[in-house]
C-alpha cells in the first residue's frame, strides 16, 4: 500500500487521476482497493488505500464469478498489494474523501476528476460512498474520460506512451500510469 495516510502535497494544476481494482463490475461492486495520483510540485504524488473486503458483503456489495475468475489468473504479487494493510471501508472512504477535499481546498474549490471510463470507476465509488455515507467528493461535471483522450490519441498518431512498471491492477500504479499517458498526449497534441 502506498501512502495510507495522505499527507498533504500541493496541487499543481487541477487534475485528479483515480482507479479502483474490485471484484465485480457492477455498480455494487466490493472495492478492493482505490488509487489516486495527481501532480504536485515534487512530481506526481500517488497514494492508495485497500478495503476490507467482508464489511462490504455485510452491507450488500457484490462479488462476480467472472471478476473472480479472471482475479485468479493475475500475478499474485499485484492481489497481494491489493489487500497489504487493508482498512474498514468507513475509515478507507473518509481518508480518499478528505484528502480529494483537501485537493479542491488548495484549487479554488474546482477539481478535474479523470478515470479510464467514468462509467465504471466513478459509479462504483459513487455506489461505496452512498453505502457508507460518505460525501462525495465531486461534482458530476467534473468528471472526465482518460480513454476518450488515449482514442483521440490513437486516432491521430501520438499515443506512444509505454507502461514502465509491471503492476497492471494495482490501483495507485493504475492511477500514475493512466496520468503520465494523459499528460504524454496531451504534450503531443499541445492541447494546454
Amino acid at each position: 500500500m502506498k501512502d495510507p495516510q495522505y499527507s498533504a502535497a500541493t496541487l499543481k494544476g487541477g487534475r485528479v487521476m483515480i482507479d479502483i481494482e474490485t471484484l465485480d463490475t457492477a455498480p455494487t461492486a466490493v472495492v478492493v482497493s482505490i488509487g489516486m495520483s495527481f501532480d504536485s510540485e515534487d512530481g506526481i504524488k500517488s497514494m492508495q488505500w485497500n478495503l476490507a473486503i467482508g464489511d462490504q458483503v455485510k452491507h450488500g456489495r457484490t462479488i462476480g464469478a467472472d471478476t473472480v475468475d479472471w482475479w485468479l489468473k493475475q500475478d499474485k504479487t499485484v492481489w497481494a498489494a491489493n489487500r497489504e494493510g487493508e482498512m474498514q471501508p468507513l475509515s478507507a472512504l473518509q481518508r480518499f474523501s478528505d484528502a480529494l477535499f483537501d485537493l479542491y481546498r488548495q484549487n479554488g474549490d474546482k477539481l478535474e476528476i479523470w478515470a479510464n471510463g467514468v462509467a465504471f470507476d466513478c459509479v462504483i465509488l459513487e455506489s461505496l460512498c452512498k453505502t457508507y455515507a460518505v460525501p462525495l467528493p465531486w461534482k458530476y461535471w467534473e468528471l472526465r474520460d482518460a480513454r476518450t483522450v488515449y482514442a483521440l490519441g490513437k486516432q491521430l498518431g501520438v499515443d506512444s506512451y509505454q507502461r514502465k512498471d509491471n503492476m497492471a491492477h494495482g490501483a495507485w500504479q493504475d492511477a500514475e500510469y493512466q496520468l503520465r499517458r494523459l499528460k504524454h498526449i496531451e504534450s503531443l497534441l499541445d492541447t494546454k
